[in-house]
């Protein structure tokens, strides 16, 4: 079994995974850790000569906070970096659940692509009706200023509507697995009560505790 929950940044995507890990016994694939094997590929380190050269530091390493600044501030920028990047996350992920093939996933992530390489039972989007909300909590969390969290959370707004919405083939791949949650603040309760719904549908029970 395996569960793909996707959402944009803030919208509580983790803390669902998180939810479904605990509660249910599904081991957890955060995209975004793999996605940080990426650094060491010559191809990755090809991309950022030719492209985004001021983020690398004199050790070597990567200035992470101004290479998200610059990737969600230059649409076309972070569409190339996808278009390169995506397809090998996606293979490694596959790689994964291939290792383990009885094993139970909760997959997180952003992106639609993963179900190309992945078949997934059940696709969770987690969404947020006030865009306010989830600049509230991610300025929360990580600090950044209103007019970069902004330009994060338009891009990937616009990201996962176009793939999910306008891809006609792949919205008819998909069409049966994908449940809409709304975790709005103050009603976490409520929004894992939906949860506990969809994993009974799907025939998953919770682990004794």
């Amino acid at each position: 079994m395996i569960i793909h929950v996707v959402g944009k940044i803030g919208s509580g995507k983790s803390t669902i995974s998180h939810y479904i890990e605990s509660e249910y016994g599904l081991v957890y694939l955060e995209t975004d850790e793999i996605i940080k094997r990426l650094y060491n590929l010559d191809v990755f380190l090809k991309w950022v000569d030719e492209n985004a050269p001021q983020i690398k530091n004199p050790d070597g390493t990567f200035d992470r906070s101004l290479f998200r600044s610059i990737l969600f501030r230059n649409k076309a920028l972070n569409l190339n970096l996808l278009k390169l990047t995506l397809p090998i996350v996606a293979e490694w992920i596959k790689d994964i659940v291939d290792e383990n093939p009885d094993q139970n996933y909760v997959i997180e992530s952003f992106f639609i692509e993963l179900v190309e390489k992945v078949t997934v039972d059940q696709i969770i989007i987690v969404k947020s009706k006030e865009i306010e909300t989830l600049i509230k909590r991610i300025k929360g969390r990580d600090k950044r200023s209103y007019s970069e969290t902004l330009a994060i959370v338009t891009f990937q707004n616009e990201y996962i509507n176009r793939n999910y919405y306008d891809n006609r083939e792949l919205d008819d791949q998909i069409r049966h697995k994908l449940t809409v949650v709304y975790n709005e603040d103050g009603m976490l309760e409520k929004t894992f009560e939906t949860i506990d719904e969809v994993m009974e549908n799907i025939g998953l029970k919770k682990i004794e505790s």
